[in-house]
């Protein structure tokens, strides 16, 4: 997995402070989405999964440049970007499975919608390119976070 120097030991802390921010903000815009959706019927559909994964690593990636004075660096982005990923796709397991069907009251498992095999490997599969899709937003959008911190960083 590359090189091991004693600067990558010193950023493994960092990659579970960091990855704790964005699961964090994850949850906060999570909470926020779901607000807007069931509280005030705010529909914001899938445009309201991919903001709240966008917001999250960007902010993680301006919060990472601001706190520690340094750019992001490849590894490390590619670190929290799993981390992120991981958190994500058990949050939003958890909302499907267990939070949403308590909410509407009607308390279904999502996969007795399906009649078949087939339907299930549909699921899965779509579910991998939304989880893929997300890895490389949140890898995207860690990287801009910390390039639009750096400028400010270096005026300070």
């Amino acid at each position: 997995m590359g090189v091991y120097t004693q600067q990558t030991e010193r950023k493994r802390p960092l990659v579970l402070i960091y990855g704790g921010w964005f699961t964090g903000l994850y949850i906060a815009l999570l909470v926020l989405v779901n607000f807007l959706a069931f509280g005030l019927g705010l529909d914001l559909g899938v445009l309201g999964g991919l903001l709240t994964v966008i917001i999250a690593a960007f902010g993680t990636g301006l919060v990472f440049v601001r706190r520690e004075k340094t750019a992001l660096e490849k590894p490390v982005q590619m670190r929290i970007a799993i981390f992120g990923i991981v958190a994500a796709t058990i949050f939003s397991l958890l909302m499907s499975f267990i939070v949403l069907p308590k909410i509407s009251g009607t308390g279904a498992n999502p996969f007795t919608q399906f009649d078949g095999m087939f339907e299930s490997f549909v699921w899965v599969f779509i579910m991998l390119l939304i989880t893929g899709i997300n890895f490389l937003l949140i890898h995207y959008f860690l990287g801009l976070g910390s390039a639009n911190a750096k400028p400010a960083s270096d005026k300070a």
